[in-house]
């Protein structure tokens, strides 16, 4: 979180040092709701940012755009907050300090600047706790903690490491071109005809996979990889999302399936 507090452009418009401290201390109070917020929404098509249309579309789904803010001024609030944006992103997609500081900007223009609020961290405030009870997030630590760290799962892994990471090494060389990597790692499971996840599923599961990544901006080559423990992570997911459906079956049950058409 620090690394996202040194890049992200709130003191230049929240002018009063109070004020902005009080900003602060919010963002650090909820981090970890918006941390889990912001991971779910970068798992998709624009991994590991979050796309215009999908930040527009959480606004939507947390009712920010109820009717008391126009979507123009959501768009105008992405607009600044994309000034002065990392290289390694686009000027369509959040980095994470960008989705912390953009929370603030519209915060403001839908509650100081409407007279609900007197001050930034009002604004912030009301926000936040409006909008994080009413964002369903799939599960990212808890899946690991409740359902993939099992000694059951752990000997199955073990029993397979060999071959796993074999296939880990193929997919992940220690040289590829930007975006390879991830794109073969979908194609695992999306095209071989017994998995058929979806490249949606599959996105979602690589994305989700990530352990967090402290410094986005001078370390954004991480996201373009899986480490071997997050490979073995993104398989268990992957294995969740294919037998979803098959509620009788365990995780390491699903795991075998997985591993059965895998090699």
């Amino acid at each position: 979180m620090q690394f996202d507090l040194g890049y992200w452009k709130a003191a230049k418009f929240v002018k009063d040092a109070d004020d902005f401290r009080a900003c602060e201390a919010l963002i650090k109070g909820h981090f970890k709701e918006l941390k889990h917020i912001f991971i779910n929404l970068i798992s998709s098509d624009n991994y590991p940012h979050i796309g215009w249309n999908d930040f527009v579309a959480f606004c939507r789904n947390v009712d920010i755009l109820d009717g008391t803010l126009p979507t123009a001024t959501v768009d105008r609030m992405f607009i600044a907050t994309k000034v002065g944006a990392p290289k390694e992103g686009s000027g369509n997609t959040l980095f994470r300090h960008e989705f912390l500081e953009i929370m603030i900007r519209v915060a403001n223009c839908k509650y100081r600047e409407s007279g609900r609020a007197d001050s930034y961290s009002g604004s912030l405030k009301i926000m936040l706790e409006s909008i994080i009870p009413k964002f369903s997030c799939r599960p990212w630590q808890d899946f690991r903690d409740a359902e993939l760290w099992t000694t059951k799962i752990d000997k199955l892994l073990e029993a397979n490491k060999d071959s796993l990471r074999a296939v880990h090494d193929d997919l992940f060389p220690k040289y590829a071109e930007k975006g390879q990597c991830i794109r073969k790692c979908i194609d695992l499971m999306t095209k071989i005809p017994a998995i058929s996840l979806s490249d949606k599923e599959a996105r979602f599961c690589f994305g989700m996979s990530k352990m967090t990544v402290k410094d986005e901006v001078g370390n954004h080559d991480e996201y373009e990889k899986l480490r071997f423990a997050e490979f073995l992570e993104f398989f268990g997911r992957c294995a969740h999302a294919r037998y979803i459906d098959e509620e009788e079956l365990g995780l390491h049950e699903k795991i075998e399936e997985l591993l059965r058409h895998v090699f």
